[in-house]
């Protein structure tokens, strides 16, 4: 499967052979380094991915609070009633 150089937004990427002869342009990638890239791409992923199953427990904790403390209401006003 090939990758354009078109589709690459870093140009540290794109690799280009200016052939003056024929007055055209060929354009490539440098695999090896876009080997770097995809594994940085990963590890900020996975950070991300890390921090946002923290907040959701975070998240979860909170309503199971919320949701104890309006029971508790609850059941004290029923026996006021």
């Amino acid at each position: 499967m090939g990758w354009g150089a078109h589709r690459t937004t870093f140009p540290a990427l794109r690799v280009a052979n200016d052939f003056r002869s024929r007055a055209t342009q060929t354009e490539g990638v440098k695999y090896d380094k876009l080997t770097v890239v995809l594994i940085n791409a990963i590890k900020e992923q996975q950070q991300q991915i890390e921090k946002q199953s923290s907040q959701i427990a975070q998240l979860q904790r909170q309503i199971r609070e919320i949701r104890t403390a309006q029971r508790l209401r609850n059941n004290r006003s029923m026996r006021h009633r």
